[in-house]
């Protein structure tokens, strides 16, 4: 069925040209059309091309086109299939040219891989992912150049520092302690300086002077440091409303040292 395509195109040509009549040419020709009818498509393949590389004949490069087909190499049949546009053909022999084309085009597309699917964006087109737009925000604070903790802060937002239970307490008990500490030291101070008439009054005298000096030294000490306490509280919890607070007592002078803003 083959032969008699190529045999039928080639009795359909003969009007507007022959076989080719070179004699290399002719030789050629006629072993590949022996070669293509008994299905040794590559020596007819090879034969056809030697014979239309010395006489370029319409009928030889039909055959070739068709040599080629046979072996799957549709797309060297393809360009050989055009080539033939460029001869004067007869409708019917055209409509043939095309079709055979045709049939290898369809082999050549159903052999390429079909692309990948385009996968589907992870956020939708309509929606935006949403963007910080400080991506500073989320970044902790830094640490202070020399290392310390800055202090943490308990109050509650809106509350008077002066509100705090525990400072409160703290401030009052110390308070308190410092004004009884100091009401001892100053009996003690006019004890010591009390005029004595006799060597029992002076030794009475002494005796309530030291004894209210260490009660009174013992209250100061101990209300300072309650006081001290309470203060600090409050700066702890309202760092921005105190500046830097020292409390102490001495037992020389029995007082209280504040520097500071609260």
């Amino acid at each position: 069925m083959r032969a008699v395509v190529v045999a039928a195109f080639v009795a359909a040509t003969q009007v507007a040209s022959a076989a080719p009549h070179g004699a290399r040419a002719k030789a050629d020709f006629d072993r590949g059309v022996k070669a293509y009818q008994r299905s040794d498509y590559a020596a007819a393949a090879d034969a056809f091309k030697r014979s239309f590389n010395a006489e370029a004949d319409v009928e030889t490069l039909f055959a070739w086109a068709q040599a080629e087909r046979q072996q799957d190499h549709c797309e060297l049949a393809i360009e050989l299939y055009r080539k033939l546009d460029g001869f004067s053909l007869p409708a019917k022999n055209r409509e043939v040219v095309i079709a055979k084309r045709q049939e290898c085009q369809a082999i050549v597309d159903a052999q390429r891989p079909r692309s990948a699917p385009i996968p589907e964006p992870k956020h939708s087109p309509r929606r935006p992912p949403r963007v910080d737009p400080d991506p500073l925000a989320a970044l902790p604070p830094e640490p202070p150049a020399d290392g310390a903790r800055p202090p943490e802060r308990h109050a509650r937002p809106g509350r008077a520092w002066y509100l705090d239970p525990t400072g409160d307490v703290l401030t009052g008990v110390g308070a308190i302690s410092i004004g009884i500490g100091i009401g001892y030291l100053v009996g003690s101070y006019n004890a010591s300086v009390a005029t004595s008439t006799s060597a029992e009054d002076f030794a009475a005298n002494h005796a309530l002077s030291d004894h209210d000096g260490k009660i009174g030294v013992g209250f100061s000490a101990a209300g300072a440091v309650v006081l001290a306490a309470g203060l600090l509280r409050y700066s702890m919890l309202h760092p921005s409303d105190t500046t830097a607070v020292t409390a102490w007592s001495t037992s020389t002078s029995g007082g209280l040292t504040l520097r500071g803003r609260f």
